[in-house]
């Protein structure tokens, strides 16, 4: 007995490791953990390292951001005896707590070492027949368990354990242990510290990408889309984005997965089982209290709590929902929706970090909705005010023997009030008509002024006299008067008096472009005399001019818009736009300003490769006299 106990304690004070063999395994050891710097596989590396040199099975716990345990094992080869020894964990976990095991290693810093584990586990934890057959099978040694420490700071516990006969760890080894457990700690703490600085680069790239993809649009659905779009697959499996409504109800607006067949069903389930507003979690809880929710575990017995409907809880439960954040998106102090991201298929855990990336997300997203709402309802002014400027194409009058098109188009985006307006109008005088063409410069709300102003002048002097050069300088001497010299304008005003089968007609140009007579036997002539623009002098240098139009020929009256196309020194011109509409012939006047916008657009898409939008208003004003009719021969 004497000698046996001898031989125990001998045994304890003796490491079965000699020290060349230690020496070799920490060379080995170090060439391994220097491999890489991706924290994923280093937690792989140091769980495989240690067997079966030092152990028979070997576990190692990181402390994660939540402070609960991740484990991470050498796996055994007989995937019987890895079942069993995780669920040994678990119930000795649960039966002591933080009072023995890893997490008082964790907690105290200070390493648990059993010499011989004996027969049956520790902690009085129970088994069935089958798991005590498969634990004799197992028969568990010795183990040890040593504190990753590293830069004063406790990651988690290194668990050893031997199976094999013989071996049992003594002191030298708990010693070796430990001085193991520091390096291994030092190199998952140098991959975490890796991984943390690349998620961060990731996150800054993400919100710039994010930033520019919310800025590539004001229109307000698209922008909501967006929203929903921006971390589907990268970052979660699913995102919607819900709104409160006008009447209180929670609304879904876009919804976005990788899977169409996916968002359609997100789709059909919010028309099926719409939110509750009233609900004490989800997007109607945070929209009414402005605070993010998370959820980083979704059970059943939570999704049996918080879906009442028993088929929409089993199509939830389908989904595989792992986890949830839910963040309000807030506009100028007050929250008006809130965004949904889900981690499902993909087993995605949310770290704080994540919280805080989705909370600037969802910060950004509801200041670019905002602006895009914003930016809705005011073009949509827009588009009000300027159909109360410019006649509809219902309420151009109809000119005997004369065929009449327009075309109007703003440049820019979401912005339809412009400089640029024309008019076809009778005058008192009967057989006669105004045809006046514009631009005011800028945009916006003062051109808005101007363009009415210009508009219903030229009307309201038309009652008393239809020479174009007098109309003109009425609405140059009124743009004086109230305008005062801040805006000016250019202007062309048509008189048109059709007469027999002919059509007599007297132009006058304020500063404003040519038109181009296009006549039935081919080719394209600039008309008329330069004139003052209005709204900066007193004396403007208006000259009328005469022509008269035959059977088949036509008259294009355009805004710079359409001659200002191309790069600034290669525009398309007045001359170039004539050549394109000799060389067209259009037939109808619907044709003729069809064909000069496509002109222009062409100009500038091949100016710019690729972009055809306009940098100016465009305005258009097509007329063509038609070819009599024949008589029927009796």
């Amino acid at each position: 007995m004497i000698l046996a106990v001898s031989v125990e304690r001998a045994s304890r004070e003796r490491g079965f490791l000699s020290a060349e063999q230690a020496f070799d395994f920490l060379d080995g050891a170090s060439e391994v953990l220097a491999r890489s710097l991706d924290y994923e596989q280093t937690l792989e590396d140091v769980a495989r390292l240690a067997v079966p040199d030092l152990a028979d099975w070997c576990a190692i716990d990181v402390v994660q951001d939540d402070g609960s345990l991740r484990q991470i094992t050498s796996r055994h080869p007989d995937p019987a005896k890895e079942e069993l020894l995780l669920e040994l964990r678990r119930r000795f976990r649960a039966r002591v707590g933080g009072g023995a095991g890893v997490a008082a290693v964790v907690r105290t810093g200070e390493p648990e070492h059993v010499y011989d584990t004996g027969a049956t586990p520790s902690a009085d934890i129970e088994l069935s027949d089958e798991e005590r057959e498969l634990y004799a099978k197992l028969a568990p040694r010795s183990y040890l368990i040593v504190p990753l420490i590293t830069r004063a700071r406790t990651l988690g516990a290194l668990t050893l354990l031997s199976t094999r006969e013989g071996r049992h760890y003594g002191a030298p080894d708990v010693r070796f242990a430990r001085h193991l457990a520091r390096r291994f700690a030092l190199a998952i703490d140098s991959a975490r510290l890796f991984e943390e600085s690349r998620a961060a680069r990731a996150r800054a790239e993400f919100l710039v990408r994010a930033g520019e993809i919310f800025a590539s649009s004001l229109d307000y659905e698209k922008t909501l889309q967006n929203v929903a779009e921006i971390a589907v697959p990268e970052l979660v499996d699913w995102c919607t984005v819900q709104l409160r409504d006008e009447d209180g109800s929670i609304k879904q607006v876009a919804a976005a997965h990788a899977d169409p067949a996916k968002v359609q069903l997100a789709w059909e389930l919010q028309k099926r089982f719409p939110p509750d507003p009233e609900a004490d979690t989800g997007a109607a809880n945070v929209i009414r209290t402005g605070v993010t929710e998370h959820y980083p575990e979704i059970t059943d017995q939570m999704i049996d709590e918080g879906v009442p409907d028993l088929e929409f809880r089993e199509i939830v439960k389908g989904l595989g929902i792992r986890a949830t954040i839910v963040a309000p998106l807030r506009a100028r102090g007050e929250v008006f929706g809130a965004v949904t991201f889900v981690s499902a298929e993909s087993g995605r855990r949310f770290t704080p970090d994540d919280i805080s990336l989705v909370e600037e997300i969802a910060r950004r997203a509801g200041m670019a909705a905002d602006n895009a709402r914003r930016a809705t309802e005011d073009a949509d002014i827009a588009h009000k005010l300027q159909a109360a400027l410019l006649p509809s194409p219902r309420d151009l009058p109809a000119i005997p023997n004369v065929d009449l098109a327009t075309q109007y188009n703003a440049a820019g985006q979401q912005n339809e009030v412009g400089g640029d307006f024309y008019d076809v109008f009778a005058t008192p005088v009967e057989g006669e008509w105004i045809i006046l063409i514009g631009d005011v410069s800028g945009k916006g709300a003062e051109a808005a002024a101007v363009t009415a102003l210009a508009r219903y002048t030229v009307r309201a002097a038309a009652l008393e006299s239809s020479e174009p050069s007098e109309l003109l300088q009425k609405l140059n001497a009124v743009l004086l008067a109230q305008r005062q010299g801040r805006e000016f304008c250019t202007a062309c005003i048509a008189r048109v008096v059709p007469w027999e089968d002919t059509v007599k007609l007297r132009c006058c140009l304020a500063g404003h472009p040519s038109p181009i007579l296009l006549p039935e036997g081919g080719g394209a002539e600039l008309i008329g005399t330069p004139g003052t623009l209005l709204g900066m002098f007193e004396d403007a240098d208006l000259v009328d001019c005469d022509l008269d139009l035959g059977p088949g020929d036509g008259l294009v009256f355009y805004t710079d818009g359409v001659i200002e196309a191309g790069r600034p020194t290669e525009q398309l011109g007045d001359e170039g736009l004539a050549e394109a509409l000799a060389e067209a012939r259009p037939e109808t006047p619907f044709e003729a300003v069809h064909l000069a916008e496509t002109v222009a657009r062409e100009t500038q898409r091949n100016a710019t490769r690729g972009g055809s939008e306009l940098r100016d208003d465009v305005a258009l004003v097509a007329i063509r006299v038609r070819a009599p009719v024949a008589a029927a021969v009796p």
